[in-house]
């Protein structure tokens, strides 16, 4: 396998626990030459945090499963503080600068409310 270089498409630090292992493709090396590279800006109620180094990934799905991971990596540390704030968004953009992807955080989860049993009889803290 020398001629497969491990590419990165999720860091392990984009889970809410170490549990998960990163998600990595054993790529040909010659065609890690050749694969795109992407940056990650991120805006969020921090203010704007710039990708300099950025990630070589696949493909554009790669990216957009990337950014993915790191928007529900930030809402997880929200989370475990008690709040969550969706008017974040990350900027996916390509080695020319380019953005090609536009993440919103909302768009990077799904949203389920309302009472489990769909019963106004049935709440929290009731036995049935």
């Amino acid at each position: 396998m020398a001629d497969q270089l491990p590419v990165l498409l999720a860091g392990s630090n984009l889970y809410c626990d170490d549990h998960d292992p990163p998600l990595i493709q054993l790529v040909p090396a010659r065609m890690k030459e050749t694969m795109p590279h992407y940056r990650f800006h991120l805006y969020n109620s921090v203010g704007f945090i710039e990708d300099y180094e950025g990630v070589t990934l696949p493909d554009l799905e790669a990216a957009r499963h990337y950014a993915i991971a790191a928007a529900r990596s930030i809402m997880c540390d929200e989370l475990q503080h008690g709040r969550m704030d969706l008017r974040g968004w990350i900027d996916v953009m390509d080695a020319s600068g380019s953005t090609v992807i536009v993440l919103p955080f909302g768009d990077a989860i799904e949203i389920i409310s309302g009472l489990l049993f769909g019963s106004a009889e049935i709440g929290p803290g009731d036995d049935g």
